[in-house]
């Protein structure tokens, strides 16, 4: 089994893992994250819409991530995940994606096509083991998984079928306050 095959299999693992635990609260952020509550947050470079409700569902996302990520862990997986990008305005600098709050992206590639634009690219997001994040089944969207704010490092660029496509390693917030402090950064709030 190649190296790919197996990081695969360790993201469908932990995907099943995920999904099994269940509870009211997680049951609510899922239904949250399906009903795009993150979505369209980012206008002109700035944050927009970050309400109480918004905030809240940002937090829990750091508190369950983390419990998943310390109770589930696969020692020496790195995942790979792919995002599907509208507008190529997001990258910065030409090697740099900023993520100012957590984000989705889906476990096959195939998903992820559904959501690239006329004038952009697919991204193939790479992250390790110490990263938290929530996997969630969208029935609309498919196999998802939310992961943290970060910056997204291009690493490798190509084309393929008529499609831009970018290697990226994510570099994540760990806690929300990490989050708040990437989002002055860049200069997000």
């Amino acid at each position: 089994m190649s190296s790919e095959e197996i990081d695969k299999k360790c993201i469908e693992v932990i995907y099943e893992l995920h999904i099994t635990n269940k509870d009211e609260k997680y049951i609510q952020f899922t239904n949250n994250i399906i009903s795009d509550v993150l979505m369209g947050k980012i206008k002109n470079g700035k944050l927009r819409g970050i309400n109480d409700f918004v905030k809240n569902t940002i937090i829990y996302f750091y508190e369950f991530a983390n419990k998943l990520s310390n109770t589930y862990i696969l020692r020496g997986c790195e995942y790979t995940v792919y995002r599907g990008i509208f507008s190529p305005n997001i990258i910065v600098d030409n090697n740099k994606i900023i993520q100012p709050i957590p984000f989705s992206a889906s476990i096959y590639i195939h998903n992820a096509d559904n959501w690239i634009g006329v004038d952009c690219c697919r991204l193939h997001i790479y992250f390790d083991s110490e990263t938290p994040f929530i996997c969630i089944d969208n029935e609309i969207e498919g196999k998802e998984v939310i992961l943290p704010a970060g910056v997204l490092n291009i690493v490798e660029q190509w084309e393929e079928n008529g499609i831009k496509n970018y290697k990226c390693i994510l570099d994540s917030t760990k806690t929300y306050e990490e989050m708040i402090e990437l989002q002055k950064k860049y200069k997000y709030i």
